[in-house]
């Protein structure tokens, strides 16, 4: 059985955002960093790496993140890990 799923992507400098939402919750992937941030184990999160290992974050809702990193991507000219943990961790 199918997942019912909405995907959108962003183009913005050169980063390629992609935007997954289902009843299960949202996940947000930055390419070609690896960067990935979802809701899907219950709270708001970040993965840095891909061993797994996640971070809880301020905000919880998909939009208000994708307006926060096009705001990190325009102000810092891509993206600035140490500022993005500053700006987005609890």
């Amino acid at each position: 059985m199918m997942k019912e799923q909405e995907r959108d992507k962003i183009v913005y400098m050169d980063k390629h955002i992609h935007i997954a939402r289902s009843k299960r919750g949202w996940g947000i992937t930055i390419l070609p960093d690896g960067i990935r941030l979802d809701n899907f184990h219950g709270f708001s999160h970040i993965h840095l790496t891909l061993d797994g290992d996640h971070h809880h974050i301020k905000y919880d809702n998909a939009d208000e993140i994708i307006v926060f990193l096009l705001n990190h991507i325009d102000k810092n000219k891509g993206i600035d890990i140490e500022k993005l943990k500053k700006e987005l961790f609890l």
